[in-house]
C-alpha cells in the first residue's frame, strides 16, 4: 500500500451488511472493513485465526462458553478452530486482517446470494442464505440440500450444472441409481 486509505470514506461507500470490502494489503494478508448489523452464523475457520478490530459501534462475538463485548477501539482474535458468531445490534464498522484467499462465511454468503439476485430477479432470503453456508461449512446436509432445491427452481441451468459434478457432503447417502433426481 503505497497511499493513504481513510476507512471511515471506504466504509461509507457499502451499502450492504456483512459484505467486507479489501482496503489494502500486507505481506500475504487483507485488510477489509465492513458494516455489520444483526447475526452472521456460527462457524469456525479450520486454518486460520479470526481478527476483529471495532472501529465504530458494538460487536458481540459470541462463543460457545461465553461472549466477548467490543467497543469502538476494541479487539478481539478468535483463535483457528474455535466456533464464533459476531453479532451487532446497531450498526457497527470493523476492520478484518486475514490471510489472502480466506473464504469467510461472509464471502460465501455474499457471492451466494448476488448469484440468486442476478437470476430472475429472485431473492432468497438473506437468513436462509446464512444458514446454507453454515451448513455447507459444518457439512449439515438438510438447509443445504433445501437451499438447493431453491437455487435448482431459480436456475434450470444451475440444476443441471449441478447434477453434472454433484458434489457429496459428508455423511450424505450416495444418491441410488433407481432414485429420481
Amino acid at each position: 500500500m503505497q497511499h493513504k486509505v481513510n476507512l471511515a470514506e471506504k466504509l461509507g461507500r457499502i451499502d450492504d451488511y456483512y459484505s467486507p470490502r479489501i482496503v489494502g494489503a500486507m505481506n500475504d494478508y487483507k485488510l477489509e472493513v465492513a458494516r455489520l448489523k444483526s447475526e452472521l452464523v456460527w462457524h469456525r475457520h479450520d486454518e486460520t485465526d479470526d481478527f476483529f478490530l471495532v472501529l465504530k459501534g458494538r460487536l458481540t462475538i459470541q462463543l460457545r462458553d461465553r461472549d466477548v463485548d467490543l467497543e469502538d477501539g476494541d479487539l478481539f482474535v478468535v483463535p483457528r478452530g474455535v466456533e464464533h458468531c459476531p453479532k451487532a445490534d446497531e450498526e457497527a464498522h470493523i476492520l478484518l486482517i486475514e490471510p489472502k484467499g480466506t473464504r469467510t462465511g461472509l464471502a460465501m454468503t455474499n457471492e451466494l446470494q448476488l448469484w440468486l439476485e442476478s437470476h430472475n430477479g429472485t431473492v432468497l432470503p438473506r437468513k436462509r442464505v446464512r444458514a446454507f453456508v453454515r451448513d455447507l461449512e459444518t457439512n449439515d446436509a438438510p438447509i443445504a440440500t433445501e437451499v438447493l432445491g431453491a437455487l435448482e427452481s431459480v436456475s434450470p441451468e444451475a440444476s443441471q450444472d449441478r447434477k453434472a459434478e454433484k458434489p457429496q457432503l459428508a455423511d450424505s447417502p450416495a444418491p441410488s441409481p433407481h432414485s429420481p433426481e
